[in-house]
């Protein structure tokens, strides 16, 4: 039997810290009351005393909610402030798992991860959160795994005997799944799934035939994280016995079009600049007489106009990832790329400051085709508040696809550039080492001889076998880096 586990009500070091240090500055602020003159001294003591009972306040509400996860191996104990309770894993009834990245100024510093159980022994739900640095271990990952384990068999049974599993808005039977509710309800027979994956934060169903997915579920509702391993067997059974069809672009996985709300506030300021430009323009003829009022306010209205159309414009405009390449559309084009005609994949993400403040990060893609393919350049660019797990899951998807056609030229001896420093060689990697002023003579670097590497703050260090210091580095925004970075990844893969 393991130690129990804390899962709800942590108290932070912050405030544990915090509540040794604010008492001295109580006492503080009652030596200075003695010492120096009493409004000071006072001010002090009320910020220093407000802030000392809020934080007991938090504290003593932390211990009230606290939360203990036990594994007992068939199932666990929970602990609370009223004793223990057992729940074996056969009596757990739904479950939901939802993982979120943690960022402090725009940098990821660890995740935080939602399980929770709903068992028939308990009326409310379990839930068993926690808080985990980057590369920290679970501990409760064993008894996760094992109780979605479990329950995925049993609703796998269940569903072959006639029952039915039911979600947020969803039910699946044994031959259906259904979702929507009255006139909006729509249904698509297990058979007929082709696919059942997470992308942009949702769980996204595809029948056979169709690029965009036909449903979608958010990630972390009630027993949704079991759909893509229960719809997967049919899905994949049916794969094997007809292999879809290869030719178009394939499914939709990903995709992005201007907001509404950012559509309404364009078109407000083109008749804001309307109604202004016109002002200026009939106050130029009418009352002044003056040309430049006439000017600007012929400017302003042009202006205005121009906001309209690029209003107008956003109604077409998107940018969609496929399995097998990208779509970039406008009111009047369509440009489309496929993975195997794109000769480079530049990704950028920039971290930008006000008055040393995080205010967003700048994200810019660029798809750059094969000489001789005749395919457009393609180039996507965003602004987003700390990161967006779906752009750097779209990032990963295409730079792997590519990457697949990279390792195919270099099995057959053929070299492939990585970036304008890095080349890829059939007996190892050809790198320029950073100089002084700009870059030395290119160097050999055998594949017996690498010692791994490293991506920090947006800087990839290559090591060598027995060099504590990096031989060289690249910056990731570097052209095709990414692509190039998981071919890396994959030869050093087993097998």
């Amino acid at each position: 039997m393991s130690d129990p586990i804390l899962v709800r009500g942590a108290i932070s070091s912050g405030v544990a810290w915090s509540r040794t240090l604010v008492p001295l500055g109580v006492i503080l602020a009652a030596v200075l009351l003695w010492l120096a003159p009493p409004p000071f001294g006072i001010i002090l003591g009320l910020i220093f005393g407000i802030a000392w009972i809020s934080l007991e306040i938090y504290a003593a509400r932390q211990r009230s909610r606290q939360l203990w996860i036990r594994d007992t191996g068939d199932g666990f104990d929970l602990i609370d402030r009223t004793g223990e309770r057992h729940f074996p894993d056969s009596q757990t009834c739904s479950i939901s798992l939802k993982t979120e990245a943690v960022y402090s100024n725009g940098v990821q510093k660890g995740n935080r991860r939602i399980f929770t159980v709903w068992s028939d022994l308990e009326p409310d739900p379990i839930p068993m959160e926690s808080k985990l640095k980057l590369q920290q271990p679970d501990p409760l990952a064993p008894t996760i795994n094992r109780i979605i384990e479990v329950f995925q068999k049993r609703t796998q049974s269940d569903l072959e005997q006639g029952e039915i599993l039911a979600g947020a808005g969803w039910r699946l039977d044994s031959t259906t799944l259904t979702w929507g509710k009255g006139d909006a309800r729509d249904s698509i027979p297990r058979a007929d799934v082709s696919a059942c994956e997470e992308f942009d934060g949702q769980i996204c169903v595809w029948r056979k035939g169709q690029d965009e997915a036909i449903a979608k579920f958010k990630v972390g509702t009630r027993n949704v994280c079991l759909l893509p391993i229960l719809l997967h067997v049919a899905a994949n059974a049916d794969a094997i016995a007809a292999p879809g069809d290869q030719t178009g672009l394939g499914r939709i996985l990903f995709e992005r079009k201007p907001g509404v709300g950012t559509r309404i506030a364009v078109c407000c300021l083109g008749l804001f600049l309307l109604l202004l430009g016109g002002s200026f323009v009939l106050a130029g003829i009418f009352v002044n007489q003056e040309i430049i009022m006439v000017l600007v306010g012929g400017a302003m209205v042009l202006g205005g106009f121009a906001c309209g159309i690029a209003s107008y414009a956003m109604r077409f405009q998107s940018f969609r990832c496929h399995e097998r390449g990208v779509v970039q559309t406008g009111m009047r084009r369509r440009s489309e790329l496929k993975y195997e005609d794109t000769g480079a994949f530049t990704y950028s993400a920039t971290r930008q400051y006000h008055n040393g403040a995080y205010v967003g990060t700048a994200i810019a893609m660029h798809f750059t085709p094969l000489p001789g393919t005749n395919a457009p350049k393609i180039s996507y660019s965003t602004n987003i508040k700390n990161e967006d797990a779906a752009i750097e899951e779209l990032r990963n998807f295409i730079s792997r696809a590519i990457a697949g056609r990279m390792a195919k030229r270099l099995a057959e001896g053929q070299e492939v550039p990585w970036t304008p420093n890095l080349t890829f060689v059939t007996d190892g990697i050809r790198y320029r080492p950073p100089g002084f002023i700009g870059r030395k003579d290119a160097k050999h670097l055998a594949y017996y001889d690498y010692g791994g590497c490293t991506l920090e703050l947006g800087v990839f260090y290559l090591f060598q076998k027995g060099e504590k210091k990096a031989i060289t580095n690249e910056q990731a925004a570097a052209a095709n880096f990414y692509p190039g970075f998981f071919l890396l990844m994959m030869m050093q893969e087993p097998g």
